[in-house]
């Protein structure tokens, strides 16, 4: 049995987000504890590491990956109520599925994972950015570098709170659109359909 292409890129994808969660952990107790990384590394060698822990750590992964998407975007809607439409994501999918559109329904699906991903995003690379800090009493000697790549790191967090809730302001205005649309072509049918039974009174009544 094949898996749908949609759910591995899924699993694939927050997985991503998962691993540079557990990365920027990674630095922050790297920092502190100095010996952790030779320590992974001799295990990572072994045969037993391919056998045990690398399956434990995709799955870790993903975990850590769904639990930061759904995290950072109930914080959004609650402490940032102003990025909020007022449309939730499950009224747009009801919306979406009685449309029936095949274009509407991908491009739907295409934007709400990558508004995901985005806000899936924000904590990775805080966490990152701490660690990055955390990495500096070991690597003094680059510590304007990596204070530069922390920088970066707490920009492209803030930018992907901007841009997933612009995402999300798209994903919104189409299912908007499609409901005008929808509405004008339900009046249009409409006033066929009482023209076409006032001809058929007309002709009745003569």
């Amino acid at each position: 049995m094949e898996l749908p292409f949609n759910l591995i890129n899924d699993f694939a994808s927050t997985t991503g987000v998962g691993a540079l969660c557990i990365l920027g952990i990674f630095l922050i107790i790297d920092g502190r504890e100095p010996n952790l990384f030779p320590t992974i590394e001799f295990y990572a060698q072994t045969k037993t590491w391919a056998l045990v822990a690398v399956i434990p750590v995709f799955a870790i992964s993903y975990v850590v990956g769904l639990f930061s998407v759904v995290v950072v975007e109930f914080t959004v809607d609650i402490f940032f109520s102003f990025f909020n439409t007022g449309i939730s994501e499950e009224e747009n999918l009801v919306k979406i599925s009685f449309y029936n559109s095949e274009v509407l329904t991908q491009e739907y699906s295409k934007l709400n994972k990558e508004k995901e991903l985005l806000y899936g995003s924000v904590i990775a690379f805080i966490l990152i950015g701490i660690g990055g800090l955390s990495e500096i009493r070991n690597l003094r000697m680059l510590k304007k570098i990596i204070l530069l790549g922390v920088s970066c790191a707490f920009i492209v967090s803030f930018a992907s709170i901007v841009v997933a809730t612009k995402t999300r302001y798209k994903i919104d205005s189409i299912v908007k659109s499609a409901e005008k649309i929808d509405n004008e072509l339900f009046k249009k049918e409409l006033y066929r359909e009482l023209k076409k039974r006032e001809t058929i009174q007309q002709k009745s009544i003569e």
